[in-house]
């Protein structure tokens, strides 16, 4: 036990030399040692979930935004998906601008957030609990549930899921210190970190609640009525800052609202009531027991979301009801912990779920699997295991009867973690079976190789990347343009980003790999003598087929033969393209956004007689 401040130490009789620590000195750090031993088992697992897993949909946007843009507000404070998240976007940044793709470095930082959030948990736990051995096991549930893995294999929401639960038990141990010594630096402590949870993720804003509700019902020795009225007003400027965060969160939230690129919409109820249901009765229940057991993977078998077998789902439901019965006979308000924990999960999990998720969907099927949502509850699952179960240190009558005599209590107490433990082992090793990113990561792979060999001066022309690897619903982020852009070299980049006109076009295949580019779409040859009338300065092609979709990323494949270098403009339903026909008989493919039913060539010098022989307009496609 560590000495309180001011008093002086005890003598300690000198070490011989030639010798290590004695056995009082290694009984001091056995309980620290324990802790970082169980963590590091939990990192092992996430090591071996991350082994399976890649970048995937919301990812490559974020690379992608972060190798185009400053790291300026603009950036920072964009609202993406209904999350004002600048803390991510920083790190998004760094990490990019470090070295983009690079999975094994992302997946590194990922592992020491979560190192973090481990030893922030443990941190809570000794100030809340003392240095007693049973705090293992309510760190054990939250270092080795499976509810964080979904999180973890899905880098963009690891973003937002792990600084909330670093920021969460940091800002408790923050508040706990200053309940303890009343000093207020630990209010703005707590404060700070509860700015740091909010700008990271949304569901932060719960923190001040997870507190104030830790101070009535737990920190304040009182009856529960004077204890409520207790917290709020010894404690009213400590509230005021924390409040204070919220505003300012709330302000810049609304201010950048208008940037978001999803548009909230009410939720259709029926289907809102079915993902409330599979949530809570499926999601959340198996994964806290150490379930699923059993995921079903979606796409391109990328990632999974939870499917748990009736029987397990059951016996998931009979362990927690057993939990909370043995608790509440037991200890003393133990049914706070489970109204916390309660309480957590209906305001940060399914609130905002529902408000910024189910509308946004045609459908919200398979949302009620998606263990992602519930993350974030992790710690404070394992908060409230331990204050249902275990005494506040010196907590006076924590039990309403004496524990069962002898071992029979830590007996079958370690059984009972041991059979989460493996039941949270054999899940995790489950999703790392279910999902296979290889396809993914190979795309990728090649696609770094082939930029890497790409001549200067080449163009590289914007497809859309094939569904396996990114969904449309993306927009310009499912496509090579954006998405592939910081593989290449910083020297070619623009080429690859911004393709202009080409003589000898390349185009991603669906293997990454980088080929020569052709057109496919409908061709007009002109009548004879074989050349496109021009009309003054310009030539209009009338295509035999339309193409469809103004807008669209087209590209116009040009046969034609110039006396001399023209300069000219090439449209095709959306804005012209400027292009440099050069002498000779050349093919030129000009990638551009139209559509419609001709192609017009505008030439700044009518007299130059170029002869347009062919012209192709669709979609660029590797040649054969």
């Amino acid at each position: 036990m560590r000495q309180a401040a001011g008093q002086d130490s005890p003598a300690r009789p000198a070490t011989p030399a030639g010798r290590g620590p004695g056995p009082a000195s290694l009984r001091r750090y056995r309980l620290p040692l324990a802790a970082l031993a169980i963590i590091a088992a939990g990192l092992c697992v996430k090591a071996v979930i991350l082994d399976s897993a890649f970048f995937r949909q919301d990812d490559f946007e974020y690379v992608a935004r972060a190798m185009e843009a400053d790291l300026d507000f603009d950036y920072l404070m964009r609202v993406h998906s209904g999350h004002l998240m600048p803390i991510g976007f920083s790190l998004a940044w760094a990490l990019t601008h470090l070295d983009p793709y690079n999975w094994g470095l992302y997946g590194a930082v990922t592992l020491a957030l979560h190192a973090a959030a481990g030893l922030a948990l443990f941190r809570l736990l000794r100030l809340l609990f003392g240095d007693r051995p049973a705090i293992l096991a309510p760190l054990a549930v939250y270092a080795l549930s499976p509810m964080t893995v979904a999180s973890t294999a899905w880098w963009a929401a690891a973003l937002n899921s792990l600084p909330l639960q670093i920021a969460l038990p940091m800002a408790a141990a923050s508040h706990v210190l200053y309940l303890r010594d009343g000093r207020f630096r630990h209010v703005w402590a707590a404060a700070a970190w509860t700015a740091v949870g909010v700008f990271a993720f949304l569901k932060a804003a719960v923190i001040p609640l997870l507190l104030f509700l830790l101070t009535w019902l737990y920190l304040t020795h009182s009856t529960r009525g004077i204890a409520f009225v207790s917290a709020v007003r010894d404690h009213a400027r400590a509230w005021l800052v924390h409040l204070g965060v919220l505003a300012a969160f709330g302000a810049a939230y609304l201010a950048r609202l208008s940037t978001s690129d999803v548009t909230p919409r009410p939720p259709d109820w029926g289907e809102a009531a079915r993902w409330v249901r599979d949530m809570l009765t499926e999601t959340f229940a198996s994964t806290a027991a150490g379930g699923p057991g059993r995921w079903h993977p979606l796409g391109a078998s990328d990632y999974a979301v939870v499917d748990p077998p009736a029987q397990l789902l059951w016996a998931s439901w009979a362990v927690l009801a057993a939990l909370v019965v043995v608790s509440l006979l037991y200890r003393r308000g133990a049914w706070t912990a489970w109204t916390i924990l309660l309480t957590y999960v209906v305001l940060a999990d399914l609130v905002p779920v529902l408000a910024g998720r189910i509308g946004a969907h045609a459908s919200a099927w398979s949302l009620g699997q998606e263990s992602r949502y519930v993350a974030d509850a992790a710690p404070v699952l394992a908060l409230c295991v331990a204050l249902a179960l275990l005494p506040l240190r010196d907590e006076p009558h924590p039990y309403r009867r004496p524990l069962p005599a002898g071992t029979a209590a830590p007996v079958l107490g370690g059984l009972v973690l041991g059979a989460f433990g493996a039941h949270a082992l054999w899940s995790s090793m489950s999703y790392a079976e279910t999902v296979d990113a290889r396809p993914v990561r190979t795309y990728f792979e090649n696609a770094r190789a082939s930029l890497r060999q790409l001549p200067p001066g080449a163009e590289v022309l914007d497809t859309a990347l094939p569904p396996d690897v990114q969904w449309w619903i993306f927009k310009d982020y499912s496509r090579t343009g954006h998405v592939l852009n910081p593989l290449a070299p910083e020297r070619l980049r623009g080429a690859v980003l911004r393709p202009g006109p080409a003589e000898r076009p390349m185009i991603f295949d669906g293997k990454g790999r980088l080929r020569p580019a052709g057109v496919w779409g409908p061709t007009a040859v002109p009548p004879p003598p074989g050349c496109w009338p021009a009309t003054g300065d310009l030539v209009t092609v009338p295509l035999p087929q339309a193409t469809a979709g103004r807008g669209r990323p087209y590209a116009v494949e040009i046969n034609y033969l110039a006396p001399r270098d023209v300069l000219g403009r090439v449209r095709h339903g959306g804005a012209p393209v400027d292009v440099t026909f050069r002498q000779g008989l050349n093919v030129v493919t000009v990638p551009l956004r139209g559509g419609g039913a001709d192609v017009q060539v505008t030439l700044t010098d009518p007299n130059a007689k170029v002869c347009v022989t062919k012209v192709k307009a669709g979609l660029p496609v590797p040649r054969r």
